[in-house]
């Protein structure tokens, strides 16, 4: 198992956050915030927050029941994207926020986590294929979106975005 390059290439080149504000994205389904207000107040949300981490959750859980051997190199693997690759590309990340004026420590820390999930899930991808939701949330940053919220259930939902 190894982290693709590809990713953290794709993480480290993207334009973060250009099209925060726009609300014209064809790749899926997703409910757009009004404003810079609005997508603060979803993204520092326990709803948000909940979604996140059942999603990842059901990863852990996943890996777990099917791969335990694999799996129990989970922390070793968040240390080692922390200390290898975080940096460079949070270094981006914070300029997109500030171009747009989201640099508050909510946000940060919510794509922050965001990230290293995404970047474990493409670790574990000989094990685990990534769901749709961490799909489309990828997607979404690539292409210079903030999601920010998520509408409807678990299972059949949309993203807020911003």
């Amino acid at each position: 198992m190894e982290l693709k390059q590809d990713i953290i290439e794709k993480m480290v080149n993207c334009n973060w956050f250009e099209n925060c504000g726009n609300q014209k994205f064809d790749g899926f389904e997703v409910v757009f915030m009004k404003d810079r207000q609005e997508a603060v107040e979803r993204i520092s949300s326990l709803k948000w927050e909940r979604v996140c981490l059942q999603k990842s959750n059901d990863v852990t859980v996943y890996l777990h029941k099917n791969y335990t051997e694999q799996y129990q190199k989970w922390n070793d693997v968040v240390d080692e994207i922390k200390a290898i690759y975080l940096d460079e590309i949070v270094k981006k990340v914070t300029i997109g926020l500030t171009k747009k004026e989201l640099l508050l420590d909510a946000v940060l820390n919510d794509v922050t986590y965001n990230i290293v999930t995404l970047l474990v899930l493409n670790y574990y991808s000989e094990y685990y294929t990534m769901d749709l939701f961490h799909q489309h949330m990828l997607e979404l940053y690539m292409c210079g979106y903030l999601p920010c919220g998520w509408f409807g259930g678990l299972k059949e939902g949309k993203f807020k975005v911003y």
